[in-house]
């Protein structure tokens, strides 16, 4: 509840988004008040609820715990993908694919890359793309700027564009933790 507030004067309050389900989500926020013209004050919210990582595992392991088969850096379909980059790109750990990840060659010093995120992971995952000449854990992001190039509400296709190396080699990787 809202105090009352004296002609003129104001007040701050947070909303906060908590929705119960998944996927893209509208509401109505109505305030009350005594200005004829004005009653109720209607104020449209949007917004993407997300799915925690422990809902994800109950859905395809039937548990929420991080452990075995539905463990964070498990692989139960052997296809070289780990449940966390599932979670983070919307694949299913439960079929075996390929997180894809094409690489345009080098342009105007630009190499790009296209990655595929899932948006109702992005609450709970950073996604980094760096890149290094050496491979000695010399990883780095400056240069890197990411384009949104479709967006469907739940998954998005992501391009970065990477500096290109100076000496002909550079090795990029996307990092989600």
């Amino acid at each position: 509840t809202l105090p009352s507030l004296a002609p003129g004067a104001s007040t701050t309050f947070t909303v906060t988004f908590t929705p119960s389900e998944s996927g893209a989500r509208e509401a109505t926020l109505q305030i009350e008040s005594n200005d004829a013209n004005e009653d109720p004050f209607d104020i449209d919210l949007i917004g993407t609820g997300g799915v925690p990582i422990t809902a994800w595992r109950e859905t395809y392991f039937f548990t929420t715990a991080n452990t075995g088969d539905s463990a964070d850096d498990a692989d139960p379909d052997r296809d070289g993908v780990s449940n966390l980059l599932e979670f983070a790109t919307g694949g299913d750990p439960t079929e075996p694919g390929i997180a894809e990840t094409p690489v345009k060659p080098p342009a105007d010093g630009l190499v790009e890359i296209t990655y595929t995120r899932n948006k109702l992971a992005m609450g709970e995952l950073i996604y980094q793309v760096q890149w290094t000449d050496d491979l000695l854990d010399n990883w780095s992001a400056v240069g890197v700027a990411e384009t949104i190039v479709s967006d469907n509400g739940v998954i998005q296709q992501v391009t970065a564009t990477v500096p290109a190396g100076s000496e002909g080699k550079r090795f990029i990787h996307m990092k989600v933790s």
